[in-house]
C-alpha cells in the first residue's frame, strides 16, 4: 500500500478547531460507543473497521490522533502502528492502543511498535479522554518546536518505561534530524536490542538497579551512550550469532545487530557502557 498523497498531517490548531480523532475498531458496536463519547467530549471523529481502511483515511486526511484497536481483519494494529510511526510524515500522530490483550508480552509489543500509550479494556471514559487530551497536548509540545536538545540523560529501571521513552527520542529524530527514515529505523532497532540486553543481561532485571540512557547531538553526528550497573562482560567472548552452530541461540544477536545497523558501537570499561554512533552526512562515515 503506498503512503498515499502528500497531505499536510500536522497537528490541528487545538485552540481554533476541535482534533480529529480516528477510531479504529472492528467491533461496530465499539466503535460507536466511542465515537459518541469522543463527540461529546469534543472531539472530531473519523472512524475506520479495520487496519487497511484507518492508513488510507491518514493518508487521505488530517489526523490528530488514533484510538487503534489490535485485533482486526485485514491488518493488525501492530501494523497499523509501525507503517505510521516509521514514516516522517506520520510519526508525529499519537497513537493509543485500545486493546483487550493486557499480557506483559503484548504491551510491550504494542510500544515498541511505537504506540504512545497502551489502553486495556474494558477502560473508564473520562479516562480515555483525558489520555486523549494529554497525548495531544505532547504532541503540541513537539509541533511548536521542541527539537532534539544536546545532551540529554534519562534514568530507568523498566523495560515498559524504557520503551515509552525510546518512542519519544525518535520522535525527535524525525523533526530534529535529516536522518533518513531507514537510519532512524536502525536506530530503534539498536536502542530496543542494546536498552534490553543492559535492563535483562547488564542488571538481570534488578529493580533496585538503573540503566542510564543519554543522547548527544552534534553537528555531523548523533551519539548515544547506554550503561548500566551491571559486573559487564568481554565483548571478545561472545560467540558469533551467525556461526551454524549459534543460529538458534538468541545470545549476542543484539550486539552483533548493532553493530550491523550503526556506524560505530563502542563498548567501555568493563563492558557495561556502550556508546553507539549514527553520522548525519554519509561522507562521514568512510
Amino acid at each position: 500500500m503506498s503512503s498515499g498523497p502528500d497531505t499536510s498531517p500536522e497537528l490541528s490548531e487545538l485552540s481554533s478547531k476541535p482534533p480529529t480523532v480516528l477510531v479504529v475498531e472492528d467491533e461496530r458496536a465499539i466503535a460507536e460507543f466511542i465515537r459518541l463519547a469522543l463527540e461529546q467530549g469534543g472531539f472530531h471523529v473519523a472512524v475506520a473497521f479495520n487496519g487497511a481502511e484507518a492508513l488510507d483515511i491518514v493518508y487521505a486526511r488530517p489526523i490528530d490522533l488514533v484510538l487503534l484497536d489490535v485485533m482486526m481483519p485485514v491488518m493488525s494494529g501492530y501494523e497499523v502502528c509501525k507503517r505510521l510511526k516509521t514514516q516522517r510524515k506520520y510519526n508525529h500522530v499519537p497513537i493509543i492502543m485500545l486493546t483487550a490483550r493486557r499480557q506483559r508480552h503484548d504491551i510491550i509489543e504494542g510500544i515498541r511498535t511505537g504506540a504512545d500509550r497502551y489502553i486495556t479494556k474494558p477502560f473508564r471514559i473520562p479516562d480515555l479522554l483525558q489520555a486523549a487530551r494529554d497525548e495531544l497536548d505532547k504532541a503540541k509540545s513537539r509541533n511548536d518546536g521542541n527539537a532534539l536538545r544536546q545532551t540529554v540523560p534519562f534514568t530507568i529501571q523498566s523495560e515498559l518505561r524504557y520503551l515509552y521513552e525510546v518512542n519519544d527520542l525518535v520522535s525527535q529524530l524525525y523533526d530534529s534530524t535529516n536522518l533518513s527514515d531507514d537510519d532512524i529505523i536502525n536506530i530503534r532497532l539498536s536502542l530496543d536490542e542494546l536498552g534490553t540486553n543492559a535492563i535483562k543481561h547488564g542488571n538481570k532485571e534488578d529493580a533496585q538497579k538503573s540503566v542510564t540512557i543519554s543522547y548527544s547531538l552534534f553537528s555531523d553526528r548523533l551519539e548515544i551512550t547506554i550503561e548500566d550497573e551491571g559486573e559487564g562482560f568481554d565483548l571478545n567472548k561472545v560467540p558469533d550469532p551467525t556461526a551454524s552452530d549459534r543460529l538458534l541461540v538468541p545470545s549476542g544477536r543484539g550486539v552483533f545487530l548493532a553493530q550491523q545497523l550503526m556506524d560505530r558501537v563502542e563498548y567501555c570499561g568493563c563492558g557495561n557502557r556502550v556508546v553507539f554512533t549514527k553520522f548525519l552526512t554519509k561522507q562521514l562515515t568512510s
